[in-house]
């Protein structure tokens, strides 16, 4: 194994706000029939340690070591109770990592601690990545002679991720079967396998391993595992000998939610459940704010999911590993494949049946039958509100009730993904920022002599409800706030059109066949909307829209510049959809230029100002500016979609996001 990594401090949402709210006690954890977990452990408070980065210190190496292989001189035991570590291998890796910092004393503990036996097991030399001094570790030759029981588990589990990744290793593995506990019984926690990448003594051949070892200790082959415990073990240690082999001396700085997440992993889909595997099931589902970069052998529920929405795994472990070797945390998150698919349901599938549907549940292999401890607010009474804050690649969960009769206003920040399970259906969060919900049957309207004169609020159900919220890569909070019908209506509405907004795509299709064009492109361009109406609209930022003319084969792209201003109508109330009328506009001074790129290059008009430029003039039409006609609109807190309206001579859409 690699380097270990515990979960962050246990933090809740819990922002309640208004003097009559009630906070309920946490929903428990439920285990109907699997053992609960086991308490936290010394080397688990070793790995709270590691920074949000996925780095580690070189105190938190050592006592790592101390824990997992041998005590090293100078290090003080880490207090807590003594508990069997998954694999040695992160503390090894972690070691070397900051090997020129160890004392001369500490080296040579450690050389002394990873000395394999004598004979055919005699150590080569290996040289961690950035070491000025090589240690004299055991990388071995041959296996050890009474390594033969192991050797078929461990070439299937070879020859099965082969298939899996589409790649066969180019070193040899080796098995080396200890002949004493490489650890303190004492003060120690005991280790069953262990794993690292070997090189010949050149020093020019720092990076590129020539092999990889895997060491046996004798906990491994006792009677307190089975054959199909050291069938899993060993497949977890073959992984990271196809991650050295690939990445060399590279993969030791890996963090640990990827160098022991993606072992443990494997671990499971090859071989199934085990108790370790459950063990860190446990840890993965509390809802303690844990970031996914802090995570390390409980990072086996992040895959986990990736599988449930789809994602093949095994075709994401290779690019992960090297686009952290170029970009860190989060190019490795982005090469994950974690998509909308996934976002959805993160959060939500630590309800863990709570609600039905397999958008609130995980699957997994070793996963135990819990449900997680949660924050409930009960009985929320209108003033109040509740939020539920995600943080960096992590989750949360909150249980509400939703009251009768009131307004819901839904609130947060425009990563927040997931969501909202009530009593009439599953509500994506991406589409309810930023809009008020009624719990009356069929919803409530604002009466003509209020302020907010026109405001429909859609219905939602009263009752129990669930939050599930994430931001991917960015921490997001999601609010809802409870407020009375006729306080919400004494307050003006305000146009969720309203704000400034920066266009993401513009797809526009002419149907007219003499025209036979389509755009796209366009982002950047700015737009911004007034509460009267008043629209300012900045095209200097916009990026080219590309063009194709479906007749005669002709390609090219516009360039926009300048500014216009229009005067907008817009619809009644707070509503999320519906249209936004064109009354007139000033489009003096934009001015366009059109290229030709195909089948030719030609440049057809260079800045010339769009109000010389009839409709259709020069073979190209100028009509599809966004807000140019009416158009309709569909709005939410984070995004605007602007479509023409069905039977005219566009089929055009304008995507949106908001930027204040």
């Amino acid at each position: 194994m690699r380097p270990v990594r515990a979960v962050a401090l246990f933090m809740m949402a819990l922002v309640l706000l208004g003097t009559a709210s009630c906070r309920g006690s946490s929903t428990p954890e439920t285990e109907p029939t699997s053992p609960p977990p086991p308490p936290q452990s010394a080397y688990d408070m070793v790995l709270d340690r590691v920074k949000p980065d996925g780095t580690v210190d070189t105190a938190t190496a050592l006592a790592a070591f101390s824990l997992a292989i041998a005590p090293l001189p100078g290090v003080t035991m880490p207090p807590g109770p003594r508990m069997l570590i998954e694999s040695g291998t992160a503390a090894v890796t972690w070691t070397l990592a900051h090997w020129d910092d160890l004392s001369a004393d500490q080296q040579r503990a450690v050389v002394a601690a990873l000395k394999g036996p004598p004979g055919t097991n005699r150590p080569a030399v290996y040289r961690a990545s950035g070491s000025r001094v090589d240690p004299d570790l055991p990388c071995q030759t041959a296996d050890s002679p009474d390594a033969a029981p192991l050797r078929p588990a461990l070439d299937t589990a070879i020859r099965d991720i082969a298939t899996h990744l589409g790649r066969r290793l180019t070193i040899p593995v080796y098995l080396s079967m200890n002949k004493a506990q490489q650890e303190d019984l004492d003060t120690g926690e005991p280790t069953r396998m262990y794993t690292y990448p070997c090189e010949k003594t050149s020093v020019n051949n720092v990076g590129k391993p020539d092999g990889c070892t895997i060491h046996v200790n004798p906990l491994a082959m006792s009677g307190e595992y089975t054959d199909h415990d050291r069938v899993a073990f060993l497949a977890h240690e073959a992984m990271h000998c196809y991650l050295d082999d690939k990445f060399g001396a590279a993969y030791g700085v890996v963090p640990p939610w990827l160098q022991e997440g993606i072992p443990i992993w494997v671990q499971t889909a090859l071989a199934g459940g085990d108790t370790r595997a459950t063990y860190y099931w446990h840890k993965y589902l509390k809802l303690d704010k844990a970031s996914l970069f802090r995570r390390t052998y409980d990072a086996v529920g992040f895959y986990a999911q990736l599988a449930n929405s789809g994602v093949d795994v095994w075709k994401r472990i290779d690019p992960m590993t090297a686009a952290y070797l170029k970009g860190g945390n989060a190019a490795a998150w982005k090469a994950s494949g974690a998509g909308d698919a996934f976002l959805r349901t993160w959060a939500s599938g630590h309800a863990r049946g709570a609600r039905p549907g397999s958008d609130w549940d995980i699957t997994g292999y070793g996963i135990p039958n819990v449900r997680p401890s949660a924050e409930h607010f009960d009985a929320l009474p209108r003033g109040a509100s509740v939020n539920a804050a995600a943080p960096v690649a992590g989750v949360d969960l909150i249980y509400l009730v939703l009251p009768l009769d009131s307004v819901v206003t839904i609130t947060g920040d425009a990563a927040a993904r997931g969501l909202l399970g009530s009593a009439d259906g599953d509500h994506p969060l991406a589409g309810m920022l930023g809009r008020s919900f009624c719990t009356r049957p069929g919803g409530c309207t604002c009466p003509q002599s209020s302020p907010g004169a026109g405001a429909t609020l859609p219905a939602i159900a009263p009752g129990e409800a669930l939050l599930a919220v994430t931001g991917g890569l960015k921490a997001a909070k999601v609010t809802i706030a409870i407020a009375d019908p006729a306080d919400h209506c004494a307050r003006p509405a305000k146009h969720c059109v309203v704000g400034t907004w920066t266009l993401k795509n513009a797809d526009i299709r002419y149907t007219d066949p003499d025209v036979g064009m389509r755009e796209r492109g366009g982002a950047g361009f700015l737009m911004r909307i007034d509460a009267d109406g008043t629209a300012f609209l900045d095209f200097n930022k916009m990026a080219p829209v590309v063009f194709t003319a479906t007749g005669p084969g002709v390609s090219g792209d516009i360039r926009y510049g300048g500014t216009a201003t229009y005067r907008l109508r817009l619809p009644a109330g707070d509503a999320a959809k519906g249209k936004i009328g064109y009354i007139d506009g000033d489009l003096s001074k934009i001015v366009a230029t059109a290229r030709i790129t195909k089948p030719f290059t030609a440049v057809v008009f260079d800045h010339v100002p769009i109000a010389e430029l009839a409709a259709g003039a020069q073979g190209l039409s100028f009509d599809g500016q966004p807000l140019a006609n009416d158009h309709l609109f569909e709005c939410s807190s984070t995004t605007l979609v602007l479509t023409m309206p069905p039977g005219g001579k566009l089929v055009a859409s304008w995507t949106f996001t908001r930027k204040s």
